[in-house]
């Protein structure tokens, strides 16, 4: 029988980390899907991966609006 190690820890560093890097992500795969034609085969993907992005960050942040501009939306950060 195989023993699994415990379950890795993720805590507030590592969760700022990959908030950081996902926001990147999430910029770059906007750029991409509209530079690639809306309604592209590209263009769904970079859309399917946005909302991926965003759920996961709701999920860490409990904030379904993360990465939002919420300036943008006449709402205070």
């Amino acid at each position: 029988m195989v023993r699994r190690g415990r379950r890795p820890s993720f805590g507030p560093e590592q969760t700022a980390r990959l908030l950081t890097a996902m926001r990147t992500v999430r910029n770059d795969a906007l750029i991409c899907g509209a530079a690639a034609g809306y309604h592209s085969d590209r263009h769904k993907k970079c859309e399917a991966l946005q909302r991926a992005i965003d759920a996961l960050a709701e999920e860490l942040t409990g904030d379904p609006e993360f990465f939002w501009n919420k300036m943008a939306q006449g709402r205070s950060a």
